[in-house]
This record gives C-alpha cells, structure tokens and sequence, in this order.
C-alpha cells in the first residue's frame, strides 16, 4: 500500500510506503516489550522494500535544509541509496543524494530565488533503492519563500519628555536569530502622522 500524508499542523510532508498493512479485529492487552537496541554495524538489511520520508513543507531559500528518510526491510531497518531532486517545472535546481543506513537526514541546498520573487512552488523528487535498482520513487509539491526576517526596536525609556535625547536599538535577524547585515530605514511620526525624523 502506497501512502502519502500532507500534515499541515506540523508543516511537514511526509511520504511513506511500506510492503502490507494488517488491522487486528481485535486488541488485548500484551507485556511490555523491551526496548529495541540499535542494530549492529553491517546489519541492516540489503534489500529496501519500505521507506519514510519528512520534508518541511516551505523551505527557505538560500538555505540548506534535511529532509529525513528511514528505509525497511519489513519490520528490520535496511540500507541503501536516495536521491533528492528539487524541480521548477521540468527543470532540476537542486540535487542531493546519500547512502542511507536505517535511518538519517539528507541536507538540501535550497537555491535563491529569483530576483523579484518571494515564493515559488516546487516539485520536490525521491527515488531510492538498493543494489537491485530503485525501489521507491514519489513526488510532493513544496514551497520555496524567502527567508523570514525579525525586526525588534528597543528604546532606552518608555515616555520621554520635550527635549529628551532618544536611544534606540534595532536588531534584524534571520528564523534562527542569528544577526542579518544590510541596511536599515527608521522613521518616526508624530501624533498628526508627520514624519519628524528619517535615518539609514
């Protein structure tokens, strides 16, 4: 059974595909199972028949991001090769590709986009298998958008009185706080809407 999820809650496209799907009529009350220790070294599977894949749903331009994939041999995890693919239209922008052991994440350069843009949807392509040939290949639609940009202003006194000297900092940073470089515009209004001060 083939199954393909769009979770928009958590923003995150998940693709999945796994080799028989069973629902039990009934369920009783069973012991604990102990937990499961990481397989060995060399002991994953050579034959992939089932795969899991995580994708956000909006990347962010210019960034790397991981998409996360899990392969299967039934229950056992398994080993073997996937390849990413980003499309515009029919055209690829951005590849990425890795041998993956159970489980791991595959970074992807997002490429900029281009000038005048601010979101393009894309097509995002996963193919994988083992040593017999691909044995999974599945397409979701993803957004690609600029990255987001925080703004605080920060001011050295709450009221200040006629006369008054006013202090203020700006911070401009990126979704992972880090500080962004480049200019920045700051304008002040009186009450009537009158812009009193400007500065770069």
């Amino acid at each position: 059974m083939n199954l393909k999820l769009l979770c928009g809650a958590l923003a995150t496209i998940i693709f999945a595909a796994v080799a028989a799907c069973t629902i039990p009529s009934e369920i009783t009350p069973t012991a604990p199972k102990p937990a499961a220790s990481a397989p060995e070294p060399g002991a994953y599977s050579e034959i992939v028949d089932g795969y899991l894949a995580a994708v956000p749903a909006v990347l962010r331009a210019g960034r790397t991001e991981n998409v996360s994939v899990s392969l299967f041999d039934g229950a056992e995890p398994a080993r073997g090769d996937v390849r990413l693919t980003l499309l515009q239209g029919d055209s690829p922008v951005a590849e990425a590709s890795a041998s993956v052991a159970g489980a791991g994440a595959i970074p992807l350069s997002v490429p900029v986009l281009p000038a005048g843009y601010r979101a393009i949807d894309y097509t995002l392509h996963i193919e994988g298998g083992d040593a017999d040939g691909p044995a999974f290949t599945d397409t979701a639609m993803v957004l690609v958008t600029e990255p987001a940009e925080l703004l605080f202003l920060e001011t050295d006194k709450p009221i200040y009185k006629p006369g008054q000297r006013i202090r203020i900092r700006a911070l401009r940073l990126d979704a992972d706080l880090k500080p962004l470089p480049g200019p920045m515009t700051l304008e002040i209004q009186d009450a009537k809407g009158i812009k009193v001060y400007k500065r770069t």
